[in-house]
């Protein structure tokens, strides 16, 4: 094992490789950018992801739209359009 400081502890590798919790990008989607979310990747109740509390106490804010067989990147698709608003 291997400890370090706060001053030696290598952040960017850290950064580069750091696994999330979520099962969506909500902490490494910048603000104004964003992400789709078929209805075919949801579970059998089709629920609409919601952003973590933990993330909420961060001031992550997020908006979403519902599509429903709209034409996006050339084919109809239905699920959920997040953008990051902070």
């Amino acid at each position: 094992m291997q400890q370090f400081t706060a001053l030696d502890f290598p952040d960017t590798l850290f950064q580069q490789n750091k696994q999330s919790r979520c099962s969506y990008p909500w902490e490494t989607t910048l603000p104004g950018g964003g992400f789709f979310v078929s209805m075919d990747e949801l579970g059998p109740k089709k629920t609409v992801p919601y952003l973590p509390d933990r993330l909420k106490k961060k001031g992550y804010v997020y908006e979403y739209a519902k599509l429903n067989n709209e034409v996006f990147q050339g084919r109809k698709v239905t699920g959920y359009l997040f953008r990051r608003m902070a």
